[in-house]
């Protein structure tokens, strides 16, 4: 199914997502994946042109059953709120005519890579699940570029609690119909900012564990800025933010007395009650946003990541690597409920490559420091 795009609306076109199998690498196995690139759209009245607002990427294993189902279908005869026909009954992942999808979990041993041309008008953030991210991209035409982005699948914990409808009380009831009135109650997504509150709300309910985890491949581009121009440039991909936490901040990391913070959350035990939840976090951004944020100059630079308000203070690690006009860190195995995630970079100056030596004449002693240094006229080096 495919809906042609249209120039004088703006309008970019559409199609169902694609399928792809892993007969070509291992003809035994029946996993196929359903593989999304879409863009969020707005319908500008004043100007009767569409605006592309948001893109989106994902990639889902499934396993195909035969049965009597029926695909989604469209009949424009209809009025816009119910033209569209969604097949089954929506217990499966999708629903083709003849066929459905039971979404399953990653092979945990697998990276994958997406490569896509997208518009080049969306830019700035990103935001989603998966470790170790790798991007690259490259110019395809004026208003397109290439995006190839790679990384390993992450598992994400889910918070389970069973309450009868009528039994909800005002709050429960308002995140039911934030959720569209269905048989959840959510904040809407895992990036609002009332994730934390939700979150909190549900941990003494449920002993503060998860109920089980699944695996995603997710990107998604990020609508929320700040207010730091260095954070902010809406012409180019700036960076990326990955992490496995129930819970995350939606937009980019903020920067404020010399540190990049990003704040996540979930239960702090799996679902035995004693085994600690464990997080992920990667950051990728360009070498160059790392300089304006600090005032660098072009000389290489070096990173600390720290957690606070988790069962421990500080996670050991390093610069994964600068590459390319990227910056990589990542923070791996820290344990939740509400931690805070910082990143220092620091930056060796001129001054730390100075060589100090010590000079005597008699009983005088002088220290002599600098990139060669030498004694003065009398003195001789101790």
């Amino acid at each position: 199914m495919s809906i042609p795009s249209d120039k004088q609306l703006g309008y970019p076109g559409g199609s169902t997502a694609l399928i792809w199998d892993e007969s070509n690498i291992d003809a035994g196995s029946k996993v196929k994946y359903l593989v999304s690139s879409s863009y969020g759209l707005g319908y500008w009245p004043d100007a009767s042109k569409f605006g592309i607002n948001d893109i989106s990427f994902s990639i889902t294993p499934f396993l195909e059953v035969p049965g009597d189902f029926r695909g989604p279908t469209i009949d424009p005869a209809l009025p816009a709120t119910n033209r569209i026909a969604w097949g089954s009954d929506g217990r499966y992942f999708l629903n083709e005519n003849g066929s459905a999808g039971i979404q399953i979990d990653f092979d945990a041993q697998k990276t994958f890579r997406l490569k896509v041309r997208v518009v080049n008008s969306i830019a700035g953030w990103f935001r989603g699940r998966l470790k170790d991210p790798v991007i690259s991209i490259d110019r395809f035409s004026a208003t397109n570029n290439v995006v190839t982005l790679q990384g390993e699948p992450v598992k994400v914990p889910t918070m389970g609690y069973v309450k009868n409808r009528s039994d909800l009380n005002a709050q429960e009831n308002q995140w039911w119909q934030n959720n569209g009135q269905s048989n959840q109650t959510t904040p809407q997504s895992s990036n609002r900012g009332s994730i934390f509150e939700y979150i909190d709300y549900f941990r003494p309910k449920v002993g503060d564990k998860a109920i089980g985890s699944n695996t995603y491949w997710t990107i998604q581009s990020v609508t929320m800025g700040n207010d730091n121009n260095c954070l902010n440039d809406k012409s180019k991909v700036i960076g990326i933010v990955t992490t496995n936490s129930m819970g995350y901040e939606g937009g980019s990391p903020s920067f404020s007395d010399g540190t990049l913070s990003y704040k996540v959350a979930g239960m702090h035990f799996l679902p035995d009650g004693s085994t600690l939840a464990t997080g992920t976090y990667d950051l990728v951004m360009r070498s160059e946003v790392a300089r304006c944020l600090y005032g660098f100059s072009s000389a290489p630079v070096s990173a600390s990541v720290s957690i606070t308000g988790s069962d421990q203070t500080s996670v050991a690690t390093t610069l994964v690597n600068e590459k390319d006009g990227w910056l990589k860190l990542a923070a791996y195995g820290f344990n939740f409920s509400n931690p805070v995630i910082k990143v220092k970079i620091t930056q060796q100056s001129q001054g730390m490559n100075k060589k100090s030596i010590t000079c005597v004449k008699g009983k005088t002693t002088k220290k002599v420091t600098a990139l060669n240094p030498k004694c003065p006229a009398g003195y001789k080096k101790k």
